[in-house]
């Protein structure tokens, strides 16, 4: 059972990241294509880890975020969202929880698990459009590599700023 001090974080870093994620479909969503909002899922997730919340807040981060999204995001090709970042939550939680001792996980496993969880979840948006039929079959090996390699290397870059951003909160 998370504390109170735990949910509210847990729901504050939801909230952000939903925000976030409304309004830049609604707004740039069509120039980003949703880089924006992989770098900010990264970066809010490693920041919440390095907070010291227990296991289990990425997946309920992931899939409290993920709900949301799903319900308000106003493009008519939302149905990945869900298991995509429910799916990069309990991914980041597994990783980050064989890791951890009793002492907040270090720099190269967050950064590991965001690599993982980005990869994983960009595999699981990928085949709900390939499954669909949203990409010809004759360009699926290049939207498949450059999927991956771009969500991997966007949520590597948002690890690396939430390191950054946890490491200045806990100075502070």
């Amino acid at each position: 059972m998370f504390s109170a001090k735990e949910t509210a974080l847990i729901a504050s870093m939801s909230s952000v990241y939903a925000g976030y994620s409304f309004l830049s479909s609604n707004t740039i969503g069509g120039l980003t294509h949703g880089v924006d909002t992989f770098f900010l899922r990264s970066l809010l997730f490693v920041v919440l880890s390095f907070t010291g919340v227990r296991a289990g807040s990425a997946s309920l981060m992931g899939l409290v975020s993920g709900t949301i999204i799903e319900f308000t995001t106003p493009s008519p090709i939302h149905f990945y969202i869900f298991p995509s970042v429910v799916s990069y939550g309990v991914t980041y939680d597994i990783f980050t929880w064989k890791r951890r001792s009793m002492r907040l996980p270090g720099s190269a496993t967050v950064l590991l698990a965001t690599l993982l969880s980005s990869t994983i979840m960009a595999v699981i948006a990928l085949a709900v459009f390939t499954l669909a039929g949203f990409f010809p079959p004759e360009i699926l090996p290049i939207m498949w590599f450059f999927g991956i390699m771009r969500d991997a290397l966007v949520g590597v870059a948002g690890a690396f700023a939430g390191i950054k951003i946890a490491n200045a909160l806990l100075d502070i």
